[in-house]
């Protein structure tokens, strides 16, 4: 049964209707800065890419060596972005979910006001930070209260003087082992969460202890796990590891569609995300297993091999390449209205 949403969606542009949102990819990026990711190479001929821009001659490798490119690691031209999100709505979308947070990652309220006045595109910000190599100098001073309020007075009254209010807390990073400065963050963002009511999104990596540490740690601080979103769930072939966050209420996201070609766990040694078969294979089991309203998906585009000018699958890889492999497997039109519609208006309003 389709849930009704409550409340509002806070978009870049002012709130919106829930019934307004339409097709929604709840984990995207437009605009972002994670050169906190880039490691130097090993080998000397893998070090090239540092400073090499993208081309036809290295596109074919670089997702194997995305860690090694500053380049590759930055979305920083809005026109770049607008061209690229102009193909999502083309291809049917509505409304993105940006889940750049704040700290070093670049966050940018007025560009993503722009791109979104641009293209018609809803876009709902995040708030919160990240994982702890993007955090800010003072992240070491700063109290889970402090940080608590900081989130809460920005989805109340902006951030700094934009006037231009995030649409849901996230993505909040959690790496594993987790950090100080995460477990601080993470605790925090509860609390907002709990205050606010805005939807919570989050970037948890790690076996099935990390998902579980995570839990504990917001519910003890109090948030509502029916506005909790477990990010980057791909890696987990086992769904007895997601059904502890679904009967808790959580929703679960499956948001790399299209990843298949990288080595994520060069950077991430736990992650195993798998290829887009595994993954509405996996999601065809959870709507099985009764959670169908609990399901959210994404192409989390977050680096520049994944833009279509470099040949990438693009923003609107799940509407383009995707949908009819649903149908092909069995999925119902509600089934695909829940993933592409109905959960995602119901889990960002408030």
């Amino acid at each position: 049964m389709t849930k009704t949403p409550v409340g509002l969606i806070r978009t870049v542009l002012g709130p919106v209707n829930p019934e307004n949102l339409g097709i929604t990819m709840a984990h995207e990026h437009l605009l972002l800065d994670i050169t906190c990711y880039v490691q130097q190479a090993e080998a000397a001929s893998d070090r090239t890419y540092r400073n090499t821009l993208i081309k036809m001659d290295n596109l074919g490798n670089l997702p194997e060596r995305f860690q090694y490119s500053l380049e590759n690691m930055t979305l920083l031209d809005e026109a770049a972005a607008i061209e690229e999100a102009y193909k999502f709505k083309l291809a049917g979308g509505q409304s993105f979910v940006d889940t750049t947070s704040g700290g070093l990652i670049g966050r940018d309220p007025l560009g993503l006001a722009r791109i979104s006045r641009t293209t018609g595109i809803n876009i709902v910000m995040g708030s919160g930070y990240y994982v702890w190599q993007s955090h800010p100098e003072d992240m070491n001073d700063k109290s889970v209260e402090s940080i608590a309020e900081e989130i809460i007075n920005e989805i109340e009254n902006g951030v700094k003087d934009t006037g231009i209010k995030p649409g849901v807390i996230g993505e909040i990073g959690c790496s594993w082992p987790m950090h100080p400065n995460e477990l601080k963050s993470l605790e925090a963002a509860a609390i907002a969460q709990k205050n606010t009511g805005a939807a919570m999104t989050l970037h948890p990596l790690g076996p099935r202890e990390a998902k579980d540490q995570i839990l504990n740690v917001i519910q003890k601080a109090g948030a509502d796990c029916n506005k909790v979103i477990f990010g980057h769930c791909d890696h987990y072939s086992d769904k007895d590891d997601l059904l502890n966050l679904l009967k808790a209420g959580c929703y679960i996201e499956l948001d790399v569609f299209g990843w298949e070609d990288t080595s994520l766990e060069l950077i991430m040694p736990s992650a195993r995300f798998g290829n887009d078969q595994e993954r509405i294979e996996n999601i065809g089991q959870i709507i099985e297993m009764g959670f169908g309203d609990k399901i959210l998906i994404a192409q989390d585009v977050c680096q520049k091999w994944q833009y279509q000018r470099y040949g990438g699958k693009g923003f609107d890889h799940i509407l383009g390449n995707i949908i009819h492999r649903f149908k092909s497997s069995g999925f119902s039109d509600s089934d695909i209205n829940n993933l592409l519609i109905n959960n995602p208006k119901t889990a960002f309003a408030f």
